[in-house]
């Protein structure tokens, strides 16, 4: 039985990892969405430079850096040219 909870527990965790995971990566799809809807209709300058958990740190007509305020690593790059996109990275 202590193996079995053990497991049990083990598994909860994951899944408690990768439900924060994910909620991390919604947030920069949204934040990278907002950047996009931005550069479209000539509004950058209104995309906020905190984002919740996040911080733009770069914000051009090309180029979107996103880092994350809980390490100060880069979490999400944006690459244009031309209005459209050539590099989209999330790390």
């Amino acid at each position: 039985s202590i193996l079995l909870t053990t497991f049990a527990l083990m598994q909860a965790n994951r899944k408690n990892i990768d439900m924060r995971d994910t909620k991390e990566k919604i947030a920069l799809e949204q934040i990278g969405e907002n950047y996009l809807a931005a550069c479209k209709s000539g509004k950058l300058f209104e995309l906020p430079d905190t984002q919740g958990d996040y911080e733009i740190v770069t914000k051009t007509d090309e180029t979107l850096v996103v880092r994350s305020k809980a390490d100060n690593e880069i979490a999400l790059t944006i690459e244009l040219q031309d209005g459209k996109i050539t590099k989209w990275e999330l790390n």
